[in-house]
Formats: structure tokens, C-alpha cells, sequence
């Protein structure tokens, strides 16, 4: 099976400040659950390509992607959550292509823990509540 590989350093506690976020709009149905892997598809087709030329094509790509998702009360996805996962693209001061991959696994990371928190009967500190 094609398992994701994450590297983040701990100083920026990446279960609170990314895993769990992601997990927590997963949860509230904010993102779709398999936005993650259509992410990682695109990061996938983008290998190999010159890395400026990736890094031109990922912003508007992920932006397109995004805006064609629907949450789970099947509206377009907020502006304010594709613009948080957008930020992530460069965030951590990576190349965009490298910031698509580094998103797409979180993402894919982020359903693994909503599908533990759902088989242990946690609905995790968020229960209720639609993120913002």
C-alpha cells in the first residue's frame, strides 16, 4: 500500500498545529475526505516537471481543485478554509510543489486519525462543532 511519509520537526508540534486541524475539518465535513489524495495525485503528475514551472502551476491548480469540492452539506468549501490549506503551500518556506506534497500527505494523515477517533467512538475536542 502506498503509505504517506511526513517529516515535520517537533518544534512546531505538528499534531496540534496541522494533523489535528486537518483532522478536525475532516470531521466536521468542512473538506471533502479524499482531498487529500486528489492533492497528492496532482503533486504526483507534477514530478519531474522544472521546478519553476511547478511552482507556477500548483497555486491556481490547488485553488481550482479546491473550489470544485463541495463540504458535506454540499456547498463549495469555504473561501476561508481553501485559503488556510492554500497558505500551507508555502508555509513552511518549501518550494510550492514540495509545500503540495507536504499538504496532500497531512491531508491523508489527518483522515487516518478521523477514522481512528470514529472506530474508538472519540468525536475528538471538536464534536459538534462545524470548524470555521
Amino acid at each position: 500500500p502506498d503509505v504517506p511519509v511526513i517529516v515535520h520537526s517537533w518544534d512546531v508540534d505538528p499534531v496540534g498545529t496541522v494533523w489535528r486541524r486537518f483532522a478536525d475539518l475532516l470531521a466536521c465535513g468542512d473538506i471533502p475526505s479524499g482531498l487529500g489524495y486528489e492533492l497528492r495525485r496532482l503533486a504526483r503528475e507534477l514530478d519531474g516537471l522544472d521546478p519553476d514551472l511547478a511552482g507556477h502551476i500548483v497555486d491556481p491548480e490547488v485553488r481550482r481543485i479546491i473550489q470544485r469540492k463541495r463540504d458535506v452539506a454540499g456547498a463549495p468549501v469555504s473561501e476561508a478554509v481553501a485559503g488556510e490549506l492554500v497558505s500551507r503551500l508555502t508555509a513552511s518556506g518549501v518550494h510550492p510543489a514540495q509545500g503540495l506534497l507536504d499538504l496532500a500527505q497531512a491531508l491523508v494523515v489527518a483522515r487516518s486519525l478521523v477514522r481512528t477517533d470514529e472506530g474508538s467512538g472519540s468525536n475528538g475536542d471538536n464534536a459538534g462543532h462545524r470548524a470555521a
